[in-house]
């Protein structure tokens, strides 16, 4: 049970650190625990953003208007909020 609910915590932190992307593109950001999708708004390229996010070294899941990012559970909280949602803002907030 505390493991979960770190998972659930870090991934309450992991979406509000993206809800504060700024860009334009960005239409939602929802989740639950690890599980975590950013909406895109309907006229982006998801691929050159999924491209784009892979040049930066992050990991995710190309969907039809979404990108998706499944860390492990295990992950720490520095590795996911200071190295992933850094990256993720700043190929964001860039596109």
């Amino acid at each position: 049970p505390s493991f979960l609910k770190r998972v659930e915590a870090l991934g309450d932190e992991f979406i509000e650190e993206l809800r504060t992307i700024k860009s334009s593109i960005i239409v939602e950001v929802r989740g639950k625990g690890l599980l975590i999708a950013i909406e895109l708004a309907p006229k982006v390229n998801v691929r050159h953003v999924w491209e784009e996010l892979f040049r930066a070294g992050v990991l995710s899941i190309k969907r039809k208007n979404a990108i998706g990012f499944s860390p492990p559970l295990n992950i720490n909280e520095h590795n996911l909020l200071a190295y992933g949602a850094l990256r993720i803002k700043k190929v964001l907030e860039n596109i």
